[in-house]
């Protein structure tokens, strides 16, 4: 079908400097991967350092392409025509990335808690909520979606949980003695609360404007694909635009990943 291009406004050079602002963050974040690589191996066994490196360079890597050729998946709005920024592309990059951050932060706090089946049990969330995000992108329903971010935010919960349990507990409650318990301790006290302002991230800010667009579709009595349907409609741009209007209410939760997501990712490649 026929690519629809909305008129530019006024608006449209804050959306294209957002985009410029990514695309250079993201190549500042490949020269500090870069710089993390070949270190640090000797603080694990060669396999554990090369699984955890290549899990970080997925992630880089899918986030800043995600990052300079930004989508809506869902409504399937894209800031350039091409196949980069092609919704069916767009959830692969997502899915490799989320599961390979999920992964990173399940190796680093069974490394250092020993909370393990609570570090596999928010790996099976993040599988489920994959599949959520994949029936939301097909059939175009954002019930899936807010059900997606509500079990992230399950998942982010129990991995607070384990932090601030092991936290607690009577091995890191004493003196802190050598480089390896401040080192984790520290790791513990980042993962705790940094996992609690995700939680209000997603509680104040994601998932109610997801609920609110699933509710709107409800009012307009939106008729939904079936699954295969909606994934042939993957491999197009509905419309292109870099209105700022159009990405409002992409751009915080966007800039958060793209940014202090990969830098938190890169960090975790660091804890022994």
């Amino acid at each position: 079908g026929l690519i629809k291009t909305s008129r530019y406004s006024a608006m449209v050079n804050i959306a294209s400097a957002w985009n410029w602002g990514l695309t250079i963050v993201t190549a500042l974040n490949v020269l500090a991967l870069l710089k993390v690589w070949p270190k640090h191996a000797q603080n694990y066994g060669n396999q554990l350092w090369n699984l955890r490196r290549w899990l970080v360079l997925s992630f880089v890597v899918s986030c800043g392409i995600r990052a300079i050729w930004p989508t809506q998946e869902l409504t399937k709005i894209c800031f350039f025509a091409n196949v980069w920024s092609y919704m069916v592309v767009g959830r692969i990059l997502s899915t490799i990335s989320e599961l390979s951050f999920a992964v990173l932060v399940a190796m680093a706090v069974t490394r250092v808690t020993q909370q393990h089946q609570l570090a596999t049990l928010s790996l099976l969330f993040v599988l489920m909520a994959q599949a959520c995000s994949w029936y939301a992108i097909a059939t175009g329903n954002q019930l899936g979606t807010v059900l997606e971010e509500g079990i992230w935010t399950l998942s982010a919960a129990i991995i607070s949980y384990a932090c601030f349990t092991e936290l607690n507990s009577p091995s890191c409650a004493g003196k802190v003695e050598t480089r390896l318990q401040s080192d984790r301790k520290q790791f513990l006290e980042l993962m705790s609360f940094g996992a609690l302002f995700y939680i209000f991230f997603m509680a104040v800010i994601d998932i109610p404007m997801s609920f609110r667009r699933w509710q709107e579709d409800i009012a307009e009595h939106k008729v939904y694909n079936t699954f295969l349907e909606g994934f042939q409609d993957t491999t197009r741009c509905h419309l292109v635009s870099q209105d700022t209007k159009i990405w409002a209410e992409e751009i915080p939760w966007m800039s958060g990943c793209f940014t202090f997501g990969v830098w938190f990712a890169i960090w975790l490649v660091k804890v022994r």
